[in-house]
């Protein structure tokens, strides 16, 4: 069932966009293949992922019901659905707030992170929230020191006095 919808959503995304006609019969049949005969350890995520790559605004209700989801990666791939299609291309700090698993809400700023959809001003709203990962903090610290030259030097020293020995080597 999951295939046939799959299927059925490919086709309807292509037909959203005759105006990208010479590129839609290449990745349709990618993608189509790719559903019907997936490769070994293929999973829906990665499938909704490839879907993501196509950057359709038609595909917007599907990633907004994904983002609905109850799967937390269903839902991380929603929401970074979404943000791929923003203008920029953000993630949605109130979608990503919503989220109360802190190791669901850190696997999504990961992915946000290395797909650079994520700004500095969320990366220091982030920073601001209780209850994260220390690894994941300083990996968002070193990246916001990267990318702004800001730096909180006494939440560093603390980071790097900490009993975890991965995050006192990371900071």
């Amino acid at each position: 069932m999951r295939r046939v919808l799959l299927i059925l959503v490919v086709s309807l995304a292509a037909l959203a966009r005759p105006w990208q006609a010479a590129a839609v019969p290449e990745d349709l049949a990618k993608l189509l293949r790719q559903a019907i005969d997936p490769a070994p350890g293929t999973t829906e995520t990665a499938l909704l992922h490839g879907l993501r790559e196509l950057h359709d605004p038609g595909l917007r209700p599907l990633f907004g019901a994904l983002a609905g989801s109850a799967n937390p990666a269903l839902r991380r791939e929603g929401i970074l659905g979404l943000a791929q299609l923003d203008d920029p291309p953000v993630v949605n700090a109130l979608m990503v707030a919503a989220i109360n698993d802190p190791v669901e809400r850190a696997d999504l700023l990961a992915h946000a992170y290395q797909e650079q959809l994520i700004t500095p001003e969320q990366v220091t709203d982030v920073l601001s929230w209780a209850g994260g990962d220390e690894a994941f903090e300083v990996l968002l610290r070193s990246w916001l020191l990267a990318n702004t030259d800001v730096i909180d030097l006494s939440r560093v020293e603390i980071l790097a006095n900490s009993s975890s020995p991965r995050v006192a080597a990371l900071a």
